[in-house]
């Protein structure tokens, strides 16, 4: 028979043996539980972990130590919170990481800011507002990683395009 801990309990065990957590996956976790023993062991807080953490009070907790931000971390951090620190922060963005973020507010970004596109990374982006940009921006658009995309928006594109996919398989045959 398998028990489980409540959430009360493992919190009370965390704060009487801090050794013994993966503070990894407790910075990693959304829950108000979480965040609230990492600001009571800040010490111990995983902050790359800590910055793919959507969590408004993860970005809080962030916002008080904005010398911990793993700005490639950040950029990638689908969170409407993580967002608006990178617009606080324009210069520290990573483009290719938002390229690789799901988030429509992250693709919005990337339209507001063309030149700065990783084409390469947007096209293994699986959403379909990634894949809106590259059907509307057809030079962004890296067929070899397109194929390696299993997103319906995708096959469809390259469906569009056999000269391409063609091309990749001739250049596969030549590996």
């Amino acid at each position: 028979m398998t028990t489980t801990m409540s959430s009360h309990h493992f919190v009370e065990f965390a704060d009487a043996h801090p050794d013994f957590v993966n503070w990894g996956v407790i910075s990693s976790s959304p829950a108000p539980e979480a965040i609230a023993l990492l600001q009571r062991h800040p010490h111990r807080t995983q902050w790359r972990e800590l910055c793919a953490n959507p969590a408004d009070a993860a970005m809080a907790m962030l916002r008080a130590n904005m010398s911990m931000v793993h700005w490639d971390v950040m950029s990638a951090n689908p969170g409407d919170d993580a967002l608006r620190i990178l617009l606080e922060n324009f210069d520290r963005i990573s483009w290719a990481d938002v390229a690789r973020n799901p988030a429509p507010a992250a693709m919005q970004l990337l339209l507001d800011n063309p030149l700065l596109i990783n084409g390469y990374v947007l096209s293994t982006n699986s959403s379909p507002a990634a894949m809106a940009i590259l059907r509307s921006n057809p030079r962004l658009v890296e067929w070899r990683q397109l194929a390696r995309n299993n997103s319906p928006e995708a096959v469809q594109l390259l469906r569009e395009h056999p000269d391409e996919l063609i091309r990749i398989v001739r250049g596969m045959s030549n590996l």
